[in-house]
Formats: structure tokens, sequence, C-alpha cells
């Protein structure tokens, strides 16, 4: 998160891989797990939001074995309909930070700006050297 923060590059959330087992009889959300409730000083996903966790479920990994994602399946199945809701919470999280960097490069390049104006003036105005 350090890296992307120096960078200047958005952390759009988190997606916690293999968070559950859905028991394929009755739906229940199984924690291979243990939730911790330890908290971290200075805790570098603080403040960083959960997108969403997925499943361990055969039907994710042998789509991905096969070369063709659950996402891309033809018909309905609910980790098809989970990653679909990941791609467009992913992607108005994306245009957000998008924007938010337009106007951020906007105010840098008017200050720039300014600053090799004034810069052009000054010159302008010196007496000249030599």
């Amino acid at each position: 998160v350090a890296l992307f923060n120096k960078k200047q590059i958005p952390v759009l959330g988190i997606v916690e891989n293999m968070g559950f087992v859905l028991c394929e009889s009755c739906g229940h959300h199984n924690m291979p797990f243990n939730r911790s409730e330890r908290t971290v000083e200075d805790d570098p996903l603080a403040g960083i939001d959960k997108l969403t966790s997925i499943p361990l479920a055969r039907e994710i990994s042998n789509a991905a074995d096969s070369g063709r994602p659950i996402a891309l399946h033809d018909g309905e199945n609910a980790y098809k309909d989970l990653f679909h809701s990941l791609a467009k919470d992913v992607v108005v999280r994306l245009e957000e930070a998008c924007a938010g960097r337009k106007e951020q490069d906007e105010h840098i390049a008017a200050e720039l700006k300014a600053g090799r104006l004034d810069r052009a003036e000054q010159r302008k105005s010196a007496p000249p050297v030599g």
C-alpha cells in the first residue's frame, strides 16, 4: 500500500480471496480461517474498503483452470454475478479516482504554468548579464 501511495496510484479497495466456503447442501458460509479481532498499529489497510469476498469454490477454480473464467460462462450462477458486481464497482471507483486525478493534474499544471509565466516576466525585467 505504501508503494502505491508513494507512486500516487489509487488503491480502489481490497478483494478477499478464499474468504469462505459455501456449503453445497445448505448454502451456509463456512469460514475456514478465524477472523482476527487484533488491531494493528498504523495498519496500512485501515481505511481501505473491502469490495467483496470471493469464496473458495470448486466451480471458480475449474473455470479458471479451463481457461474460461466463471464470469464469462453462460447461464446464471451466483459466482458469475459476484464477479460482475465486483467489476462494476471497480469501474465506478476507477472513474472516481481518474476524475480526482484529472483535477489534481490540472491544478498542478496551472501552478507550473503560472510559475513559468512569473519567471519569464522576471527575466524580461532583469538587467542584462555580462
